[in-house]
């Protein structure tokens, strides 16, 4: 998270000024330089999610039980950060 500390301290027009004057200003690199700099807030909102649901009762009687980490991630973590709906549709796909 040290990489997006300081992707954030940088003002967005100077690295926008910078990118473009670097590589060109297509379309292409417009969108990618918006990529490039907004990837930063949702990074962070997910770390938020995992920090929170590491500490749920799911997924430490999974850990008391022996559980991989691997298999944590995969079964439960991921599951929970996608949401309601998502979870719903990856439940009827998997019947």
């Amino acid at each position: 998270m040290r990489f997006a500390d300081v992707q954030l301290a940088l003002p967005f027009i100077l690295l926008a000024i910078t990118i473009i004057a670097i590589v060109g200003g297509s379309l292409t690199n417009t969108i990618l330089l918006l990529i490039a700099s907004q990837w930063v807030q949702y990074a962070r909102l997910v770390r938020a999610q995992v920090l929170a649901l590491r500490e749920r009762e799911f997924v430490l009687a999974a850990r008391a039980i022996g559980v991989k980490d691997r298999n944590i991630i995969l079964s439960h973590l991921l599951p929970n950060l996608l949401g309601p709906r998502d979870r719903a549709d990856h439940a009827e796909r998997r019947q």
